[in-house]
């Protein structure tokens, strides 16, 4: 049995420091959100998926004009730190994989769970990316 998006999910967000992952759309529209095992309790830290989405929506749009001026076709993925988290992001196409990491946290095993899950979800979930035929 294939797992569900939340299981997917569910499988990065299980890592220490981290404390949501997100799908959404390059519009902000959330999928799928999962939060880490010990999200914190700050409010001044604490992210809010829907947020989270409309924010990295901005940023990829802009992330895409600057690539157009630069003569590159794609954004696959990019990353970026702030004084409470890290963000790291992959364009699966139509859909954006989001998580965020406490800073000082290990980033190595963030991103090859997320690799795992971005396969994962291009295998079972193609219309998702894909859009419908």
């Amino acid at each position: 049995m294939n797992p569900s998006l939340s299981t997917i999910l569910s499988s990065v967000a299980a890592l220490p420091g981290v404390v949501r992952v997100i799908l959404t759309s390059p519009d902000g529209l959330v999928f799928e959100q999962s939060s880490g095992v010990s999200p914190s309790s700050d409010s001044s830290t604490s992210l809010s998926a829907d947020v989270l989405a409309a924010e990295m929506a901005t940023a990829t749009m802009a992330l895409n004009r600057a690539l157009g001026g630069l003569s590159s076709q794609k954004l696959h993925r990019y990353s970026f730190a702030s004084e409470h988290h890290e963000i790291l992001a992959l364009n699966l196409g139509r859909v954006l994989l989001v998580t965020a990491v406490q800073t000082g946290a290990s980033l190595r095993p963030v991103q090859v769970e997320m690799a795992k899950a971005a396969s994962l979800i291009g295998t079972q979930f193609s219309t998702l990316i894909e859009g419908a035929a």
